[in-house]
């Protein structure tokens, strides 16, 4: 069974769960036994392991990216495409820009950032210089 269809099949007993607790609630006030309130603290348990197995691989959303040089690439988050950057001529960022303190940052010329995977390749042509030296 992949991971989505499991996080499906938990999401749904979630749902159930919360039913019956809903249930048992409603029992529990009119008659109280404890039989009802061990199915309720029960269901409690069951309903808070579904939201913690749902919770813990959350995907993270994207991080900040910011691309301050010049044929700079930023990604926040994992790319399968192929990268492919070129930067000619003289550097004219100004310096090394602000970064992020919860992101991703490609700070030179034709830098490449990535917050998550990169499954395609990567490819980088600088040349940098006066336009004269051309």
């Amino acid at each position: 069974m992949t991971q989505s269809a499991k996080r499906g099949v938990a999401a749904v007993l979630t749902v159930v769960a919360a039913g019956a607790l809903g249930v048992v609630t409603n029992i529990v006030t009119d008659e109280p036994a404890w039989g009802w309130w061990t199915a309720f603290a029960a269901l409690v348990v069951v309903g808070a392991a579904l939201q913690y197995y749902l919770s813990r691989d959350a995907p993270e959303s994207p991080a900040a990216a910011v691309a301050l040089g010049a044929g700079s690439v930023a990604i926040g988050g994992s790319s399968k495409a192929t990268i492919r950057t070129r930067a000619a001529g003289p550097d004219r960022s100004n310096g090394p820009g602000q970064p992020q303190p919860h992101g991703v940052t490609a700070a030179g010329p034709g830098a490449v950032a990535m917050g998550g995977d990169a499954e395609g390749s990567i490819e980088t042509d600088v040349a940098l210089g006066s336009e004269e030296s051309r």
